[in-house]
């Protein structure tokens, strides 16, 4: 019975296995044309396929511009920089977050953990100071750019706390006070320049570098003592 079967199904015209090997049109015994399946298409290939060498760099997809950082860390480094309003329109969290961390990894190796003091006063005096440079001009700025400047303007502070890894400045009395006074002041005029050019605010610089100086006397005293 199978023998018939298989000649059955080889001559009756509609079926011939072998067409499906070869892909060719197949004749039966009866003259017809056998059917034959379409050839597939091979799998198209992958879209977006992005090799090692065509990715950004680790820091460019972080959105880390080591080249403005290292640009606004020079002009705060320089104590006679005339600051305009484009350095607090190219705010960016990167440089205060990166200077927090120095002034928190110079603490340590003085022998003091300080990280979390670091940070909370920072937050702290960002809010601070962004609520009163708000109610004190007509011009308004957000606290992105006030927590960039304020954060680029401690750079001197990281300074201060290197000296005092090789220098225990405690121990100095007046002397070690008068050195952080210094830093104080630097910090204080960086960042009041820079508020002072960004809220056109010049007849108040003296107002707002108070409440400056009263925030970066804080990063001295944890410095210092």
């Amino acid at each position: 019975m199978d023998n018939v079967f298989q000649q059955g199904r080889a001559g009756d015209g509609f079926y011939d296995p072998s067409s499906y090997a070869t892909g060719q049109p197949q004749m039966s015994q009866q003259g017809f044309l056998q059917p034959q399946l379409p050839p597939q298409a091979p799998p198209p290939p992958a879209m977006g396929a992005v090799s090692f060498e065509d990715e950004p760099p680790l820091l460019e997809e972080l959105g880390v511009n080591v080249e403005h950082i290292l640009r606004k860390a020079k002009m705060v480094l320089n104590p006679f920089t005339k600051y305009t309003a484009d350095f607090a329109d190219e705010a960016d969290m990167s440089g205060p977050l990166l200077f927090c961390l120095l002034l928190g990894l110079a603490l340590l190796l003085s022998g003091d953990v300080r990280f979390g003091v670091i940070y909370g006063y920072a937050t702290v005096g960002c809010v601070t100071i962004y609520l009163i440079f708000n109610f004190m001009c007509e011009t308004q700025i957000d606290l992105y750019r006030s927590t960039s400047i304020l954060g680029y303007a401690l750079l001197p502070m990281v300074f201060l706390a290197m000296i005092a890894i090789v220098i225990d400045l405690k121990t100095l009395g007046i002397i070690g006070i008068s050195i952080g006074g210094v830093f104080i002041l630097w910090c204080t005029s960086t960042a009041a320049n820079i508020f002072v050019s960004c809220l056109r605010m010049k007849d108040q610089f003296w107002l707002a570098a108070y409440p400056l100086a009263l925030l970066y006397t804080s990063f001295a005293l944890i410095t210092i003592f």
